[in-house]
């Protein structure tokens, strides 16, 4: 059972760092009583909660001194019409970001906008259904380049805690274009959170940390050009990647003709072994395709460090050191994928020279915090379409490809791959042609307005047990990445002279950690059309 009074919880946080706090992990069994994160069909259960007591109290807003509130609620079953109410101690996660005053109107979803004729979706047979842009989508040779740099850097990749997360680029990732419809229908863009029949869910920062393999706790992600001063104390291989940019920019016509086709083709100079796969059909089917152009994603070590002459040529064209070679090849592919495949931009396929300083750090092992942008960025891609008059014209841009395996993960939209590694991010398992399943318009509504049963802690961490962490600098990544995930606030990203601010509000889907679900407050100041210095304050 879940409360039928619905609650909402906080944003990233920011001051973890500056806290010395302990978590409990609160488990108990409770017959039919339904709490946070549990399966609606489950007549038993087990559940669990995570909650931190600080040590000392900051001064600093937006900080809670307690990030989570004990109390004693009646629990109702909502999958139950004659549900009796059973009292129960419950825990939920808190806010300071909103207020305790409930929200009384009504929400502007796409589906309620629909019903009154505000908005439609574009019938003509001519256009693609859905036009928003970003989904990673094939690259010439950028696979066969991909696997050579996972074979030779994965120490490297590892140590930036991003070797899943660009493996994950070895596939394609399918989508049902009715599936994504009703998902978009039932979004709320003044909630950044999906509607569904039993309750609020969203895209959390931990669902990126799982499903895409994507750090949450690095250095902030900022894509801008350096100064010439600032050069002279990054990596070499940032200045031969601007070399580089130069170099194809007078050969092909100025900087808006370095397309990642081009900026791949002069890095990598072996033989295509992956065709172009056909273009996408949705087909009604019961298993997974079979047929896939995708590569299989095994992956060997790279015995042979020699390069032949012609795989020489960028190095002897842009006179690189010796000893700058491999990081400098690492870097160059890195820029494409943080391009391609983490931040798309509008120009499709063009390479941005504002990724070179992130990519040339982390191609020394440096860790970004690219989750934060990354669910920025999906947020600002779902409010413009589903706050548009005609959606399917919408060409927004954002990396799709993370939204199909979030809803692979959550509503089984998709065939799972047997085969794929425990240690790939969970998207893999969703990757490549025929995985996307059918379905009609009526059946992709009722994935989330006819809902009978949800695990909505299916990616918590979970240990079946009580425990209490210490914020004392020992915790591991996971854990760090996971209390990062539950706190209140709002996600930035910055590209160039494009800025993106959304609110994350955790405890409006608090289940997903574990937590029982309260009624959620209205947000006190949606800094998102607040003047640039409001923000500055924050």
């Amino acid at each position: 059972m879940v409360l039928r009074l619905f609650a909402h919880n906080g944003c990233f946080c920011r001051l973890f760092e500056d806290s010395q706090e302990s978590v409990h992990h609160h488990t108990e069994s409770r017959g039919r009583t339904h709490r946070g994160g549990d399966n609606f069909s489950s007549s038993s259960f087990c559940q669990f909660h995570l909650f931190f007591v600080p040590h000392r109290c900051l001064s600093r807003t937006p900080h809670l001194s307690q990030w989570w509130s004990e109390s004693s609620r009646e629990l109702y079953d909502p999958s139950k019409r004659d549900s009796h109410p059973v009292q129960s101690k419950i825990f939920t996660l808190r806010s300071s970001l909103h207020s305790g005053v409930n929200y009384t109107g009504l929400f502007p979803l796409l589906a309620r906008r629909i019903n009154v004729g505000e908005a439609h979706w574009a019938t003509s047979s001519r256009a693609p259904p859905l036009q928003y842009t970003g989904e990673f989508s094939y690259i010439p040779k950028y696979w066969e380049w991909l696997e050579d740099i996972l074979s030779r850097n994965k120490k490297t990749l590892t140590d930036a805690k991003i070797y899943g997360a660009v493996r994950a680029s070895l596939f394609t990732y399918d989508r049902n274009v009715h599936a994504m419809q009703a998902f978009f229908e039932y979004w709320c863009p003044a909630t950044n959170t999906l509607h569904t029949s039993v309750g609020e869910i969203s895209i959390t920062l931990w669902d990126l940390c799982r499903i895409g393999g994507l750090p949450l706790f690095g250095s902030f992600y900022d894509e801008v050009v350096p100064s010439a001063k600032e050069m002279s104390s990054l990596p070499s291989s940032c200045e031969y990647l601007f070399a580089a940019f130069h170099h194809l920019s007078l050969k092909l016509g100025g900087p808006d003709s370095v397309t990642s086709t081009e900026w791949v083709g002069f890095w990598f100079r072996g033989s295509v072994r992956y065709p172009k796969p056909p273009n996408r059909r949705s087909l009604r089917r019961s298993v997974r395709g079979k047929l896939s152009h995708n590569p299989r994603g095994i992956i060997t070590t790279h015995r042979n460090q020699c390069r032949t002459e012609d795989e020489e040529a960028p190095f002897r064209i842009l006179k690189v050191s010796e000893k700058a070679k491999e990081e400098t090849w690492l870097a160059a592919l890195l820029s494409c994928w943080l391009g391609e495949f983490v931040f798309p931009g509008k120009e499709a396929n063009l390479i941005r020279p504002g990724t070179f300083k992130v990519a040339s750090s982390m191609a020394r092992g440096k860790k970004y915090c690219l989750a934060v942008p990354v669910l920025a960025t999906i947020y600002k891609g779902l409010n413009d379409i589903a706050s548009s008059s005609v959606p399917s014209k919408c060409d927004t841009t954002f990396p799709a490809h993370y939204l199909n395996a979030w809803l692979a993960e959550y509503f089984a939209t998709h065939f799972d791959l047997p085969e794929a590694s425990p240690l790939d991010p969970c998207m893999v398992r969703f990757s490549r042609e025929g995985a996307a399943k059918y379905f009609e318009e009526a059946e992709a509504r009722k994935l989330f307005c006819s809902i009978t049963k949800f695990k909505f802690h299916r990616l918590a961490l979970f240990k079946g047990h009580q425990e209490i962490l210490e914020d004392n600098d020992q915790l591991s990544d996971s854990y760090v990445d996971y209390f990062i995930s539950q706190r209140p606030s709002y996600l930035s990203s910055r590209r160039g002279d494009l800025s993106v601010l959304e609110p994350y509000s955790p405890h409006r889907f608090g289940r997903q950690f574990g937590f029982t679900q309260d009624i959620p407050g209205e947000i006190k100041e949606d800094l998102r059309a607040a003047p640039l210095e409001r923000v500055m304050h924050l």
